[in-house]
């Protein structure tokens, strides 16, 4: 089997390959939401043309992410990964080692950071020697529910 994926940046064929498969041509159209992956084939010989098979693959795919919508930035943003450490999405705890004046420094602050594809990208810093620990880390999580919320007037 081979697949090509033909205008990659077309949005008609969003989520739609060419390929084929025992010398037959057909549409592949493949829509993943939620961790379950939609799949179904439109191969030419079922269709008056190829182009009639593109529209009814195209339909198909139209008609599955309108059942099932696609997660917004918001809900992305907030999504706890596997590997965060602080319970709060875009919180992190930063140890950072400088030498200056001869003398090694170590400086331990909480971060938070603007969610992925934001740009310009942002992040603020809490000193925990200024705040203490339980303050500095409260107000990196309110920096970034004040990033999060900047989602929502896009």
């Amino acid at each position: 089997m081979s697949t090509t994926s033909i205008h990659r940046n077309d949005p008609d064929l969003r989520c739609i390959t060419r390929a084929v498969r025992n010398q037959r041509l057909y549409w592949r159209v493949g829509v993943r939401r939620r961790g379950v992956v939609y799949q179904k084939r439109f191969p030419d010989d079922r269709y008056p043309s190829s182009e009639q098979a593109l529209s009814a693959a195209q339909q198909w795919r139209d008609q599955i992410q309108s059942e099932h919508p696609a997660y917004g930035k918001l809900h992305l943003s907030q999504t706890l990964r596997v590997n965060n450490t602080s319970g709060h999405p875009g919180v992190f705890l930063r140890k950072v080692t400088r030498v200056r004046n001869g003398k090694v420094q170590h400086y331990r602050f909480w971060q938070a950071q603007t969610p992925d594809g934001v740009k310009p990208f942002k992040s603020k810093s809490f000193s925990i020697l200024k705040y203490g620990d339980e303050h500095a880390y409260a107000q990196a999580v309110a920096a970034r529910k004040e990033f999060e919320a900047a989602l929502l007037q896009d």
